[in-house]
């Protein structure tokens, strides 16, 4: 994994858990000392926003996709989206 979170690889498989993995996300953030929003699937403004993860995460809606595409921060985005 890319965020630093003592994963060597990406989890596969059966044992793959979305919400462990977002909430090991969410912990190393938390760690930095980051103030994070947990915005919803459809959200179309991200102007506000200086960092945008969205780890294992592989549909993205269009209002998302078309929100991302004019964000002027960095954007880390699951290898595995539909983006």
């Amino acid at each position: 994994m890319c965020f630093g979170l003592g994963v060597a690889t990406q989890p596969q498989g059966r044992d793959f858990s979305y919400f462990r993995l977002a909430f090991e996300t969410n912990r190393a953030l938390c760690r930095l000392g980051l103030n994070i929003d947990i915005i919803p699937p459809d959200c179309a403004d991200l102007s506000t926003d200086k960092l945008v993860l969205a780890p294992g995460v592989a549909t993205l809606s269009q209002p998302f996709l078309k929100a991302l595409a004019a964000h002027k921060g960095i954007s880390l985005i699951s290898p595995r989206s539909d983006t």
